[in-house]
């Protein structure tokens, strides 16, 4: 199928060579040489120099849109072609404007997911390698997840170029099975009965509706006629056409036009077409609910694309520390199972804290530095001072060994004489000891030294 900006290019051209006075039939033939459209219509050229009408020709390309094909044979027999082609290009045009707005919508969800697939990639292929890959060659047991994650970088590493045309394979492939006819009927079926989905498609399809049923009524094509084109053009759409097949029935039945769509169509639409079609006006009255319908849903796809960019902002902040989360986890793991964390295999054969004796509580001095620089100064001047007075107490006389007994019990021993003997002389007993002058220590100044209790006999 021809893309609607390809169709669009043509159409325009189509309506602008039949405007500029050209017949239909020469004008065709005119953009058949041209080098724009020359390769699209060249076969439909060759039929038509055949005998085969211009509509003709181009169904049997089968890539033009029934609705195109269904304005060109109006236009052949009414001679209407370039208003037709003007009213199916506006069509065309908002078509395309809206699917740049869901592509605009989805451009910030789309850049945080390769963003975040891009720091995943580089840290699988540098950030763990350098942290897991020397834990590897020491012999440390890996964990699992550590074990793919460093094998995935290794294979990465050696089959990029493999690794990218496969990606690139797959994408091609999943864009065939999404334009295929089964994915266009599960996407269909998808937008009808998927809430969100609903939501954001069923105003876009009553404009379509609305706008293509205009377009065949100004082309004069008869209801069934009509009915036969939208059954054509909505040929991906099962419910819709289920729909169709139902209007044409009754249709069919004696119904009027309007009242075919009863159930199809909201009830405030039908009560105006009902009204425009007793009235005889009922191409603009469409005309008019289609552009109704068009504004309903650009609000709505405002709505939505406002709704993606909040939510992909709220998500980005969790997203980006779970994968952080999850590529960390199994280099925490090796690292763990190195120095013996819980969990891993060297943590289980090392020892655990409750098993290793209790050392013993360690007293805390509380004394400063100052103080201890204090204690060491006294003891050292006192050490000084006492060898002084040992030296001095041996100038006057006074014996090392005279504190084992008291003088009055010597003395006493003494003068005790036995039976038989002569009592020995008393020995002359020492004065008082004079008094010690004081010692003046000249060049000394305060100190913090505190004095302590000397034993002379040291």
């Amino acid at each position: 199928m021809i893309s609607d900006e390809r169709l669009l290019d043509f159409s325009r051209s189509l309506s602008a060579a039949v405007r500029s006075g050209l017949a239909l039939s020469d004008a065709f033939e005119t953009l058949a040489k041209s080098s724009a459209h020359g390769g699209l219509i060249a076969a439909a050229a060759k039929m038509t120099a055949r005998g085969l009408t211009i509509h003709e020709a181009l169904a049997a390309l089968k890539i033009f849109p029934p609705v195109f094909i269904a304005l060109v044979r109006a236009g052949e027999e009414g001679g209407k072609t370039d208003e037709f082609l003007d009213l199916y290009s506006g069509c065309l045009e908002v078509r395309i404007e809206f699917r740049r707005r869901i592509r605009r919508a989805l451009v910030y969800p789309a850049f945080v997911a390769l963003l975040a697939a891009a720091l995943f990639l580089a840290l699988t292929l540098k950030a763990i390698p350098m942290i897991v890959g020397p834990l590897a060659q020491a012999g440390a047991a890996m964990p699992p997840q550590a074990a793919w994650l460093t094998s995935a970088a290794a294979y990465l590493q050696a089959n990029w170029p493999q690794v990218l045309l496969g990606a690139l394979a797959c994408f091609l492939i999943l864009r065939w099975l999404l334009r295929s006819g089964p994915a266009r009927k599960a996407r269909a079926l998808a937008c009808r009965l998927l809430p969100g989905f609903r939501y954001a498609t069923s105003e876009a399809r009553l404009y379509n509706v609305y706008t293509t049923m205009s377009l065949l009524m100004k082309a004069g094509l008869p209801p069934s006629a009509m009915l036969d084109v939208l059954l054509q053009f909505s040929e991906d759409d099962l419910l819709l056409r289920r729909r169709l097949r139902r209007a044409e029935a009754m249709l069919a039945g004696g119904v009027t036009f309007t009242g075919s769509f009863d159930g199809f169509i909201p009830k405030e639409d039908f009560a105006a077409m009902e009204i425009a079609e007793k009235t005889g006006r009922l191409e603009e009255t469409l005309l008019r609910l289609g552009k109704t319908h068009y504004d309903l849903h650009l609000h709505r796809l405002k709505l939505l694309s406002t709704f993606f960019t909040i939510a992909t902002t709220a998500a980005l902040a969790p997203l980006c520390f779970l994968l952080i989360l999850s590529l960390i986890k199994p280099v925490l793991s090796a690292v763990g199972a190195v120095t013996g964390l819980p969990g891993s295999d060297a943590g289980a054969a090392a020892p655990s804290p409750a098993a290793q004796p209790a050392a013993p509580p360690r007293i805390l001095d509380t004394r400063t530095e100052y103080e201890a620089e204090r204690d060491r100064a006294t003891a050292d001047f006192n050490a000084v001072q006492a060898a002084k007075l040992a030296g001095f107490m041996k100038e006057r006389g006074v014996a090392k060994d005279a504190g084992s007994a008291g003088p009055e019990e010597k003395a006493d021993a003494d003068n005790t004489a036995r039976p038989g003997e002569t009592a020995a002389p008393k020995k002359k007993k020492l004065g008082p000891v004079p008094q010690i002058k004081k010692i003046q220590l000249k060049g000394f100044g305060s100190t913090t030294v505190q004095p302590t209790e000397v034993n002379s006999t040291q």
